[in-house]
């Protein structure tokens, strides 16, 4: 693996924005459209933005909609190959672009107030047609018609409250689900048709708050929590047995992405209330913080690549789009 130098901060876009969700199309998107990068989208109070140079530039891709919240946001797993975007936010819908955000349809949900606070594509979505919503109190929603009709699918959970959902990589073979609902966390293992309640003892009082499946699952079984207050919990063993990351102990953890490199690699991040973003290389069994950056609460991540390194996106409080550069050592600068 090529060894990377420390991280940088290249400063902030999106001034002024609240970000609520970040989301980066596959690796195979990369040039898709005369650009050096894949598709990266930016959910905020505003609307949805997208950009194609690794966030230094943006658009609004919903102006034609009206002015809501975007809270969620999802690429079809192989984009642009099989298009496909999908946004929360709108009252009642999900909305969903089959050619790059130019046009839009609103496909709606069972009430006309539920707003849709998370969303997730399944690895073969665009061919079986299998997406899951999670609302803000309204439960979950599931998709076999890539996003064009949805039913709730809220057997077994007592709250209706969705904070986070992931979906396996293996989901072909595993069916597997996790979500964070109301104050507990829940998985399932027959497509998101019903749930069951994760126990987690050593938690105690502690709320979880996000929840992430390893990108190898299917190998090494592992789930991630993070949690409020008390840093970042994983599992190997498909969610049975739980225990605490060192290093991020004492943290609310917000938000959990995985490193999208040109080679795989076992690099994690979290973004935190306090602590800015923190970061484990050893597949989330110890976190340190990225760099001394002084950020405020960090409330989504995505990671992308680009000719000189990796690029970290971070949606900070009051401070938009932060982005980090890690250069190759054989970049030029």
């Amino acid at each position: 693996m090529t060894k990377m130098s420390a991280w940088e901060c290249l400063g902030s876009a999106l001034a002024g924005e609240e970000l609520f969700s970040l989301a980066v199309s596959a690796p195979a998107a990369a040039g898709a459209n005369g650009s050096g990068g894949p598709w990266i989208l930016a959910g905020s109070r505003q609307g949805l933005h997208g950009s194609d140079d690794g966030g230094q530039k943006w658009r609004l891709m919903s102006g034609a909609l009206g002015n809501f919240p975007v809270m969620a946001t999802a690429f079809s797993p192989d984009y642009p190959n099989s298009p496909g975007i999908f946004a929360g936010g709108a009252p009642g819908a999900v909305l969903r672009s089959f050619d790059d955000g130019e046009s839009w349809e609103a496909c709606g949900l069972d009430y006309p107030d539920v707003v849709v606070t998370g969303l997730v594509t399944t690895p073969s979505a665009y061919a079986e047609g299998v997406i899951l919503a999670g609302t803000a109190d309204d439960g979950i929603y599931r998709s076999t018609t890539r996003g064009r009709y949805w039913e709730t699918v809220n057997f077994g959970l007592y709250d209706l409250r969705v904070w986070s959902l992931s979906i396996s990589p293996a989901w072909q073979a595993d069916q597997t689900a996790f979500a964070v609902v109301g104050d507990g966390l829940f998985h399932s293992t027959i497509g998101a048709r019903a749930w069951q309640t994760v126990a987690i003892d050593e938690l105690g009082e502690t709320l979880p708050q996000v929840v992430a499946i390893s990108p190898d699952f299917g190998e090494d079984g592992t789930v991630y929590l993070g949690t409020a207050g008390e840093g970042v919990w994983y599992s190997r063993d498909r969610g049975k047995e739980w225990q605490p990351a060192r290093g991020s102990e004492g943290t609310s953890v917000n938000c959990l992405a995985f490193s999208s490199g040109r080679e795989p690699d076992r690099t994690l991040y979290a973004g935190t209330t306090e602590h800015g973003i923190l970061v484990s290389g050893d597949c989330g069994t110890s976190w340190q913080r990225l760099c001394e950056a002084g950020l405020a609460a960090v409330w989504c991540l995505a990671e992308t690549d680009c000719r000189a390194g990796r690029v970290l996106l971070a949606g900070v409080q009051g401070q938009g789009l932060v982005r980090f550069l890690q250069r190759r050592p054989d970049a030029e600068v």
